[in-house]
C-alpha cells in the first residue's frame, strides 16, 4: 500500500471480498488455542453468553491504512493487561450491537462515531471465561481519529499497518497466563514485543484473510 492511501477503494475492497462471504470459523480455527463453543454446536445456547461487541476500525496514516488495539489496564480479571479492540458490553440503551460497538470506542479511544462508516459485522466469538460472545463491527474512518484513551480502561493504544496484519511473519507462539490461572502456550499474533492472543488473535485472523 506504497504511496497516497484512497481509504475510499480500501473500503471498496474490503466489500468486493465480503461478498464471498465471511472466512468465519475456518479462519478462527488458526489462531484458537481451544475448541470454542459456536452456533450449531450440541448444547450450544446463546441465551447463556452476554453480548458484546468491538470496533476494527480502518484509518489513513502515514500513506498506509491502520487500526488501532488497545491494551487494557491491569485489573483482578480473566481479561486484565490483554490487547483488544475497542469496545465492551451491550447495554440496554443500544438500540442495536453496532451502537455498543460505536458508543464503546467512543468512550474509551474518542473515535467519533459519527464519522465512521460501518462496513460489515464479522463472525461473533465466543468466550467461555468471561461468559461474553462478541461481536466485531468492521469499519472505516476518512481520517485517523484524534485518539484519547480512557485513563481508567485503556492503558495505551497500539497502532498497527494493515500490512503487519497481512505479514504472516507476525504469527507464532506464546507461552501467556490463561483465564484459569495456568500458562499454556498458544497461537499469537507478535508485533514487535507486543503479544496478541485469545479472540481477538481469532478477529485478526478473520481480518487478514479478507485482506488478501
Amino acid at each position: 500500500m506504497a504511496g497516497q492511501v484512497d481509504i475510499v477503494s480500501f473500503e471498496s475492497m474490503l466489500k468486493e471480498n465480503l461478498k464471498k462471504g465471511l472466512p468465519g470459523f475456518k479462519a478462527h480455527q488458526s489462531m484458537s488455542p481451544i475448541d470454542r463453543p459456536i452456533k450449531g454446536m450440541p448444547n450450544f445456547n446463546i441465551e447463556n453468553y452476554r453480548k458484546s461487541a468491538v470496533l476494527i476500525c480502518c484509518y489513513p496514516h502515514q500513506n498506509e491504512v491502520y487500526t488501532a488495539l488497545i491494551k487494557r489496564k491491569a485489573y483482578e480479571g480473566v481479561h486484565s493487561a490483554q490487547f483488544g479492540f475497542p469496545g465492551g458490553r451491550y447495554e440496554k440503551q443500544d438500540i442495536h450491537l453496532k451502537q455498543t460497538a460505536l458508543r464503546e470506542a467512543e468512550e474509551e479511544v474518542n473515535i467519533i462515531s459519527t464519522e465512521v462508516n460501518i462496513i460489515s459485522c464479522l463472525t461473533e466469538i465466543c468466550i467461555p471465561v468471561s461468559n461474553f460472545i462478541v461481536y466485531p463491527f468492521l469499519s472505516t474512518t476518512q481520517n485517523r481519529p484524534n485518539f484519547i484513551p480512557d485513563k481508567t480502561e485503556v492503558d495505551f493504544i497500539l497502532e498497527l499497518p494493515i500490512n503487519e496484519i497481512v505479514n504472516t511473519q507476525n504469527i507464532t507462539t506464546s507461552k501467556v497466563k490463561m483465564g484459569n490461572g495456568l500458562k499454556a502456550e498458544v497461537p499469537c499474533f507478535k508485533f514487535n514485543e507486543h503479544i496478541v492472543w485469545g479472540a481477538t488473535a481469532l478477529m485478526l485472523a478473520e481480518f487478514k484473510e479478507l485482506l488478501n
